[in-house]
């Protein structure tokens, strides 16, 4: 008999596996990353998109190993924006006391502020490569070209956060100097999220969850302890082939008929939500 991918991960990369799945609830850990660990900390930001005078299509680019975020707000899914850089969760204190940080789990949760009879439009998500979208600077490409690049797709859903999780690549293993994008962007995940046909003017509140693992300024006087390298048996590429093994669509719940009650989401019916819930805590 086969084992199951779950069943091959040690007690260390399990806790790393619950972090990249539920990035908001999970019992902070190490990851299964190589090199130096440093201190672990859950930062949260919410902020709200599109409210501007018929807008009606938002782009968001959100990197957590940079721990910053990118949107574009158009009047029209055709148009070309503008990007504006935003600082990611825990800027400030990231900022004044981290030398280098990575991500041990990342999320973008989307809420649309419009009246629940009046919601309409689509999103699009997916996880890409830094580089898949180019520069993060000057003029983008239309929420109509960004949308091509997302491969799940659903109505906009007002009911339950539309959420989408972010998976790591290579070089996300690296500490990196805060706010600034990984140099190496063809190694490096982002998480995209497009909304197209929202009412206009009516915004979309998004939530962006971020767990830092920093290693702090020489100037604090915080002792650190080197070369601890991964606590595990088991690389992130173990974790991500168990996670994928679960569930193929574990990162994100655009786009599903019915989602997990246990996760906050809408189901369907009483059957579908105790499935959902008998099946979430066989891993968790």
């Amino acid at each position: 008999m086969v084992p199951k991918a779950l069943d091959m991960l040690d007690a260390k990369a399990v806790a790393a596996a619950k972090m990249l799945e539920d990035p908001c609830n999970a019992t902070l850990s190490e990851a299964c990353y190589r090199g130096d660990q440093g201190y672990r900390n859950r930062f949260v930001a919410s902020a709200v998109y599109g409210g501007g005078a018929g807008q009606n299509a938002l782009a968001v680019v959100y990197s957590p190993t940079a721990n910053a975020y990118y949107f574009s707000t158009t009047v029209g899914s055709g148009v070309t924006g503008t990007w504006t850089t935003v600082s990611g969760p825990g800027a400030s204190f990231v900022g004044s006391n981290a030398s280098g940080i990575r991500s041990l789990g990342a999320c973008l949760q989307a809420t649309p502020n419009a009246a629940n009879l009046s919601t309409s439009g689509q999103v699009y998500t997916a996880v890409v490569s830094t580089a898949s979208i180019g520069p993060l600077t000057g003029t983008s490409p239309s929420c109509d070209s960004l949308a091509q690049l997302c491969n799940k797709y659903g109505k906009i859903n007002i009911d339950a956060p539309m959420e989408t999780k972010w998976i790591p690549a290579s070089s996300d293993e690296d500490f990196q100097p805060p706010n600034v994008l990984p140099t190496d962007a063809t190694d490096s995940n982002i998480i995209l999220m497009v909304f197209i046909g929202f009412p206009a003017a009516s915004g979309i509140t998004l939530r962006f969850t971020n767990i830092i693992e920093w290693k702090p300024l020489a100037n604090l006087g915080i002792a650190t302890e080197s070369f601890l390298g991964n606590p595990s048996r088991n690389t992130i590429e173990h974790v991500k082939q168990a996670l994928r093994s679960k569930d193929p669509n574990w990162w994100s719940n655009v786009g599903k008929g019915a989602y997990s009650v246990l996760r906050g989401y809408a189901t369907g019916g009483t059957m579908g939500a105790f499935g959902a819930a008998m099946r979430a805590t066989k891993f968790l």
